[in-house]
C-alpha cells in the first residue's frame, strides 16, 4: 500500500512516494502530471522509517 510525505529538499518540496520497502515515485510541487489521490496513499511524516532514509 502507497504513503507519502512532503520533504523540504535544497532543490524545494518534494512528495515522496513509498510502497512497501521501495521509492515509487518523486513528485515536485509544479509536476506537470500530477498523481492521484488514491496512487499517493495516505499522508505520512517525514520520519516514516523509508522515507527518513531517502534523504
Amino acid at each position: 500500500m502507497n504513503r507519502h510525505a512532503v520533504v523540504g529538499t535544497r532543490i524545494g518540496e518534494l512528495t515522496l512516494v513509498v510502497a512497501d520497502d521501495a521509492l515509487v515515485g518523486v513528485y515536485f510541487p509544479h509536476h506537470w502530471v500530477k498523481p492521484s489521490a488514491e496512487s499517493l496513499g495516505e499522508r505520512v511524516e517525514a520520519s516514516d522509517p523509508l522515507i527518513a532514509r531517502l534523504f
